[in-house]
């Protein structure tokens, strides 16, 4: 019996998978890239934190309106600091779990690149007989 339309198929149903498989890796090269980016970026920001309160103004120094109103400028920086701290630790969090899925879709391809492959040598041998 003829086995190559199958043995044809299966192979480019392997070729398609070993695509897939450099497309996926080549996403989890930039996603890696870009979560180093935004750790680095986010220990630059987590470092400029202490800016906020510098200079330590003392009751001394400053009364009054401007007082008030130079607080409630830190209050709000302070604010969008720890805003853009929890969206770049869901940032991370999202690129982390993107990773995760694109590696278990390269391993499950893999899997099936073998299975296929398993496919191809037995009609191979049964094409021989």
């Amino acid at each position: 019996m003829d086995y190559s339309m199958s043995i044809q198929r299966l192979q480019q149903e392997m070729g398609s998978l070993r695509g897939d498989i450099v497309t996926a890796q080549q996403d989890v090269k930039r996603l890696q890239e870009a979560k180093s980016t935004l750790i680095e970026e986010q220990n630059i920001l987590h470092q400029d934190k202490t800016y906020l309160q510098d200079p330590e103004l003392s009751y001394d120094a400053w009364r009054g309106n401007e007082a008030n109103d130079h607080d409630g400028k830190r209050f709000y920086l302070e604010t969008s600091y720890q805003h853009s701290q929890d969206h770049l630790e869901e940032i991370i969090s999202s690129i982390e779990t993107k990773i995760s899925d694109l590696q278990s879709s390269i391993e499950n391809s893999y899997r099936l690149i073998d299975a296929k492959q398993a496919q191809v040598s037995m009609f191979k041998r049964l094409q021989k007989q």
